[in-house]
């Protein structure tokens, strides 16, 4: 028979307090525990460890490198294009002198262009017209701003046939018509009546009309433009246009004067 032992009460309200006591105490441990390692587990899937909202730290760091790798590609780019104002800002302008006989005279224009969108400034020869006493015959203009797909094809003579690639071109047969070839500045022109047709191509001895033949590039000539005073670049397109039902007398005078024309420095 198992004999009663008699606990005090004393003794057994310690020992309840002590299990409480131990109680608590594992509990604030394993809360502990569980909250840090709630913080490890939010702080490596990218959470706020105050708002508790995604921040993804690889896509952070992903994204401050791409923003360092464009501030450091702008940074190339903006040297490029200083190096490439400087270059330009450097280079002489250059205009034209010209043989004019009596009664006639030539006008240039400086700075002053008519065809260059807003917000575009010019410097150097903007305009040239070509007198004959109070009458003008020829006026040549500074354009840029212009572009677009020209489908012409302008067939002389001696210009090779369209190649595949130039099927789809509207051909303009001139090989029947007369024309007159001009050197103008070093670029090779042919006109027929008051229009000129300017070779692409002076590399083979066939004449290649450009497509666009209502302006014309002069190598050589060296007009600055600029927008808000950078990003400079060199223009030398013009626009060729002769007065409506000029006498063919007159026409061979033009011719003359402008195969006289030479490039030279323009100093301001």
């Amino acid at each position: 028979m198992t004999e009663r032992v008699n606990i005090p009460k004393w003794a057994l309200y310690t020992m309840i307090a002590s299990i409480s006591i131990l109680t608590i105490l594992s509990s604030s441990l394993i809360i502990t525990l569980n909250s840090k390692n709630m913080e490890e587990e939010r702080t490596n899937i990218g959470l706020d460890k105050d708002t508790g909202e995604e921040t993804d730290i690889e896509l952070n760091k992903d994204t401050e490198e791409e923003k360092i790798k464009e501030l450091e590609d702008k940074r190339i780019r903006d040297e490029k294009f200083r190096a490439e104002d400087d270059a330009i800002k450097a280079l002489k302008l250059t205009t034209v002198e010209a043989q004019v006989p009596k009664g006639w005279d030539i006008k240039l224009e400086y700075n002053t262009p008519e065809l260059v969108p807003r917000g575009i400034d010019c410097e150097g020869l903007t305009g040239l017209e070509i007198m004959k006493g109070e009458n003008l015959i020829f006026k040549m203009q500074l354009i840029s701003g212009v572009g677009g797909q020209c489908l012409d094809y302008y067939l002389f003579k001696d210009t090779p046939a369209p190649s595949e690639a130039e099927s789809e071109y509207q051909v303009t047969d001139l090989t029947k018509q007369k024309y007159t070839q001009i050197n103008i500045l070093g670029n090779i022109y042919r006109r027929i009546g008051t229009q000129f047709y300017q070779d692409d191509d002076r590399e083979t001895e066939a004449f290649e009309s450009r497509c666009d033949t209502y302006m014309t590039e002069i190598d050589g000539m060296i007009v600055k433009s600029s927008y808000e005073g950078s990003y400079y670049s060199i223009v030398n397109s013009y626009t060729f246009t002769v007065t409506p039902n000029t006498s063919e007398t007159d026409l061979k005078v033009l011719d003359s004067i402008l195969e006289s024309m030479t490039l030279v420095e323009y100093e301001g």
